[in-house]
């Protein structure tokens, strides 16, 4: 077509006039500053907290005095003993290399040795405990020889009163028993904190495993049967051996 020097419709369409006005698709295409800090700016552009974060810290920007160890990996595991004999024979650098399985397993080692030593104490001390029940027990007997007659007189047997020696032996040796676990926890809760802090080890507080119930019952069974000792005494003691009266 002809030009005419009019702007026909077709032409308006593809090339709008710029009236001096913003419209909705240039205000979207670009927003007008208002000088306030939107979402979209907030989060592209998170604000200085003070803090140094890990994403902004480079290898290159840390600086390192000195090297005081650090872990090598072979691809051969038949390598590592040639590895670590070729690094503590290096004359060059004074340095030693050592196999963390190995010292680890070391030191488990060691610890497993003192954990049997202080088995063996705390067996030797139920051992000496249990007997001086049994010795505390026997000698009261003497005392109590009234105490058992009166109990025969009014009426209880002999079997009654053997029942009620072994009742007496189980009771102590369920209370010592009870008495030393409550102190072990005792002792976990007030020391686990300083251990830690001093040692670096953390000691976890569980409840007692199978182990520990079936050592418990140990004591409590090795009670019962030393009570048997001092209340077969009194089933034979006779009834008016008690009731006498000793000068």
């Amino acid at each position: 077509p002809a030009d005419d020097g009019h702007a026909h419709d077709d032409e308006a369409e593809a090339a709008p006039a710029d009236d001096g006005h913003a419209h909705d698709d240039e205000a979207e295409a670009a927003p007008a500053d208002d000088g306030h800090v939107h979402d979209d700016e907030a989060e592209a552009a998170p604000a200085d907290d003070g803090h140094v974060h890990a994403e902004d810290i480079s290898i290159e920007d840390v600086e390192i005095s000195q090297v005081t160890s650090f872990f090598v990996g072979t691809t051969d595991r038949r390598d590592v003993l040639q590895l670590q004999r070729d690094i503590n024979d290096f004359e060059d650098e004074p340095m030693m290399a050592v196999l963390p399985g190995v010292a680890l397993n070391e030191m488990w080692q060691g610890l497993g040795y003192a954990e049997t030593g202080l088995r063996l104490v705390a067996i030797f001390v139920v051992l000496v405990g249990l007997l001086g029940m049994l010795v505390s027990l026997y000698t009261s007997l003497n005392e109590r020889r009234r105490e058992m007659a009166i109990l025969r007189a009014v009426g209880a047997g002999p079997s009654r009163i053997l029942g009620l020696l072994v009742l007496e032996s189980v009771c102590l040796a369920a209370a010592g028993a009870l008495a030393g676990l409550a102190l072990v926890y005792g002792l976990l809760a007030a020391g686990q904190s300083i251990v830690e802090a001093q040692v670096g080890l953390f000691i976890p507080i569980r409840p007692p495993g199978p182990v520990e119930l079936l050592l418990l019952g140990a004591v409590v069974t090795a009670g019962f049967l030393m009570g048997f000792v001092p209340a077969f005494k009194a089933y034979r003691t006779a009834l008016h051996d008690g009731l006498a009266v000793r000068v």
